[in-house]
């Protein structure tokens, strides 16, 4: 017999209605407020944004996603140069994160994104993220399960200095929570279950393994200021990969948000006199002198201790301990997403316009492994890709993972001139970690 409860769809215990009511009230508030965008932009109103900052300085989040992600690519740099398009983006989307007392044990099974630009992102702007609407529903399917599966959905809008509307974006994710059985052992402040999507074993870098990392950086292409042209693609193109890492986290922050310089130096330098640098048990080439990232990792000094086993429960459980104490940090939820974007710009160059962008990870199907089902407001970015309709987000990315950011021409619009892509992002061993889609108007031939 369980130790959870199998829970069911409209029956909630007395604590579980409490949590709602107060998750709810928080978010009426945001839902029923009256907005007006001047008295934002000028400071006399400050909204609050669930999932991030309510203000950003596009000049310095771009120089920020650049240096992590560019390096010298001349296309990011120049007084006319884009805004690198996601570094306003804030992490949490607009769906906030309901709160412990929701249960005993949680665990977060996808983030989506869909996102629309209205206008270029300039370096020059200022960003107020405006939170539209915020719901959470509970889809926990009818048979029961002992997950309590709630779907989230968020909307907003990010206006720049000039009041102008910039983006819209809809986000969504799924938390799932477990309750005891047993009354006398429920807590109301659920921790996070370590679900086995979330690790996967290292892969040992061998010779070979380093010659095609090799052959795929000397295959990657750059479009730069050459006009790529609207005629010039084909549905079904797949343009090189864009490869970064192995990625590499000389700190032990329990978060890793792209490359450090050692692995972008690799890169750079490979086939060169190897002098100082070491390869580490995995196989991994790093270069100590190196080794200090210019974009530090968000800090979690420390973390949550491990949980002590309960009376009666075995002491032998699964290290729940952050992923740094286990000596592997996890990626950053949108590591790939931002890879992808740099892919992106890579094939589509300078001339190119970004206008849509969806991602997403944790699509794994668990309805027949754990009943939680799929969400309702997202779907899937491989259905145009031929022998990948069921694909899906395998792994949550960690350090030590190749990324990989693969590319296919799903469309074309003739009127309009945009190309259609679907995007994903893979280990060396074709794990996938994020998956999504794009949209971009290239020039015409005259």
């Amino acid at each position: 017999m369980s130790k959870f409860l199998t829970l069911y769809p409209g029956i909630y215990l007395p604590e579980e209605k409490k949590a709602m009511a107060e998750y709810r009230k928080k978010i009426d508030a945001i839902n029923n407020r009256s907005v007006n965008i001047d008295d934002v932009v000028s400071g006399r109103v400050v909204l609050e944004a669930p999932g991030g900052p309510s203000v950003v300085n596009i000049a310095e989040a771009s120089y920020k996603k650049v240096q992590l992600w560019a390096g010298n690519d001349p296309l990011w740099i120049g007084e006319n140069a884009p805004a690198f398009p996601t570094c306003a983006m804030p992490n949490g989307g607009f769906f906030g994160g309901l709160t412990a007392n929701f249960g005993d044990e949680k665990c977060v099974r996808e983030h989506h994104h869909y996102c629309t630009f209205h206008r270029p992102l300039l370096a020059s702007d200022t960003l107020y993220i405006v939170v539209d609407n915020m719901e959470f529903f509970d889809i926990t399917p009818a048979c029961g399960s002992e997950y309590r599966t709630w779907a989230m959905r968020g909307t907003g809008k990010y206006y720049n200095q000039n009041g102008e509307l910039v983006i819209t974006q809809t986000c969504g994710a799924k938390e799932c929570f477990k309750i005891y059985a047993d009354p006398n052992e429920r807590t109301w402040n659920a921790r996070m279950e370590d679900f086995d999507w979330s690790n996967h074993a290292f892969h040992m870098y061998t010779d070979e393994d380093w010659n095609t990392i090799s052959d795929l950086w000397k295959n990657e292409k750059r479009q730069g200021d050459q006009p790529l042209y609207f005629e010039d693609i084909a549905v079904g193109d797949t343009p090189a990969p864009t490869v970064e890492g192995p990625v590499t986290t000389p700190e032990k922050s329990p978060l890793s948000n792209g490359p450090s310089k050692s692995d972008r130096y690799v890169k750079t330098h490979w086939g060169e006199d190897k002098a100082g640098w070491v390869r580490d048990e995995f196989g991994i080439w790093r270069v100590p002198a190196e080794e200090t990232r210019e974009i530090e990792s968000k800090k979690r000094p420390g973390g949550p201790p491990p949980r002590q086993p309960k009376p009666g429960e075995d002491k032998e459980r699964i290290d729940n301990s952050p992923p740094a104490v286990r000596g592997r940090a996890s990626f950053e939820n949108y590591t790939g997403r931002d890879a992808a974007v740099q892919a992106i710009f890579n094939w589509m160059g300078a001339h190119g316009q970004l206008t849509a962008l969806s991602w997403c990870i944790g699509s794994e199907p668990m309805m027949e492994t754990h009943s939680i089902p799929a969400h309702p407001n997202r779907v899937s970015s491989f259905l145009k890709v031929p022998g990948m309709e069921d694909r899906f987000t395998d792994v949550h990315g960690e350090a030590g993972d190749l990324i990989i950011s693969r590319i296919y021409v799903t469309g074309k619009n003739e009127e309009t001139s945009t190309v259609e892509l679907t995007w994903w992002t893979e280990t060396i061993e074709g794990q996938i970690f994020t998956e999504g889609t794009a949209e971009v108007v290239l020039p015409k031939k005259v």
